[in-house]
């Protein structure tokens, strides 16, 4: 749907349409939840978070996926770099990520340096291409040491002459992540991550750290993402 002046007409909100699958959803969801699998002593687990999500017969015996209730997608897929990409444009944040017109200008020189010795993609070909992305948390930079640092839990712009805005500092990650799209444009793929935003950073990629490595940059990355939209800079 375009953007529209002003609040759009009842009949976008609710259509027969939009009602009928309101309703439909509502009936599974309540036949669904009769008949999980929910163990109450796993209450705070992913297992019993997976259980949720199941049926079980025979005590346990016969186990398959509970056809009334929606599957975690992303619960089951989260440290997947496909589903990591997807929510950029799907996520609840999806107003970051940007199409890279101009290497030189809107990248990194450590990811420019980094791809140039590398040289396992040409990023000037993916971004004449179109199919070069990327998302930059420029607001999140800010030294660490000034009684305005929007870092702290008390800010001074919010909180004049509090103390705690010297000593209660939450530190925020000025990353970096550069994305590129399948040539059949259906799927994205994570290229690189830059976290800290020091003058010679380091660049992460999947095929140059390990595993647990590369998670906690996607994991670094959803933070600032979350630091930035939930948060807020002063």
């Amino acid at each position: 749907m375009k953007l529209l002046d002003g609040v759009p007409p009842i009949t976008y909100w609710f259509s027969l349409k939009k009602i009928l699958r309101v309703v439909n959803r509502a009936l599974l969801g309540a036949l669904g939840l009769t008949i999980n699998a929910v163990d109450p002593s796993e209450e705070n687990s992913e297992e019993a978070y997976a259980n949720f999500h199941r049926i079980k017969l025979l005590g346990g015996l016969l186990t398959f996926e509970n056809p009334f209730l929606p599957q975690p997608f992303v619960f089951n897929r989260f440290d997947e770099d496909s589903e990591f990409a997807r929510q950029f444009l799907n996520g609840v944040n999806p107003v970051m990520i940007r199409v890279v017109d101009d290497v030189g200008k809107q990248l990194t020189p450590a990811l420019i340096d980094f791809f140039e010795k590398d040289k396992t993609e040409n990023l000037e070909a993916l971004a004449k291409a179109k199919r070069l992305l990327y998302v930059s948390y420029d607001d999140l930079k800010f030294p660490e040491s000034t009684i305005k640092n929007p870092h702290s839990a008390y800010p001074e712009v919010f909180h004049p002459g509090d103390p705690r805005a010297k000593t209660e500092l939450r530190y925020f990650s000025h990353a970096v992540v550069i994305f590129m799209l399948s040539r059949d444009r259906k799927e994205m793929s994570v290229l690189a991550i830059e976290l800290d935003g020091k003058p010679s950073p380091k660049v992460y990629t999947a095929d140059t750290v390990d595993p647990e490595t590369w998670l906690f940059a996607k994991e670094t990355v959803a933070a600032a993402d979350s630091q930035f939209h939930e948060v807020g800079i002063p």
